[in-house]
């Protein structure tokens, strides 16, 4: 092989590389085309994603707005639990009171009971003994009541036989 013919071969080897080297290279920009779009993509991806977060951002913002009310409300109402503690402390006072006032009551009353009974067995004698006077003279009063009547019939007869004789008198002296 001569010169010219290994020039030739390496030209040709040159040529070859040459045109690989530009489908490559087309090849290439295709990619860098693709890649381009793709990066694109991603930036559009990456704003739509700054959008979301943005608006997360103001989600954020108004849910701790949100919870700041929430932890004010929360503090009244504290406030009025506390007022509700107080109130049911003085309750408790009275219904201890109570229960004290009720115990008392009720050794009260079993002493009264006691009374009661002592008085109901005392004065049941007496009363007894009051019926009985009341019966005999109840049953004296009934035994009298025909001499009574007798008695207020001859008072009446009496009476008319007076008057009947006062008039008689009457009438023989004015004769």
């Amino acid at each position: 092989m001569n010169n010219e013919e290994k020039i030739l071969a390496l030209l040709e080897a040159m040529q070859s590389s040459i045109e690989t080297m530009q489908g490559d290279i087309v090849s290439m920009k295709g990619n860098n085309t693709t890649l381009h779009g793709s990066i694109d993509a991603m930036q559009g991806s990456i704003d739509a994603m700054h959008g979301s977060i943005d608006a997360m951002h103001g989600d954020i913002t108004s849910m701790q707005g949100d919870i700041l009310t929430i932890n004010h409300r929360l503090d009244r109402m504290e406030k009025r639990f506390d007022g509700v503690d107080e109130r049911f402390d003085g309750v408790y006072g009275r219904l201890d009171k109570l229960e004290q006032e009720q115990s008392e009551m009720a050794s009260a009353i079993k002493r009264i009971d006691r009374s009661v009974i002592l008085i109901e067995n005392e004065h049941g004698k007496k009363i007894g003994a009051l019926f009985d006077g009341y019966q005999a003279s109840l049953d004296r009063d009934k035994a009298i009541e025909p001499r009574v009547q007798y008695l207020e019939r001859t008072t009446e007869r009496h009476s008319l036989e007076i008057l009947t004789l006062k008039k008689q008198n009457s009438a023989a002296r004015g004769l």
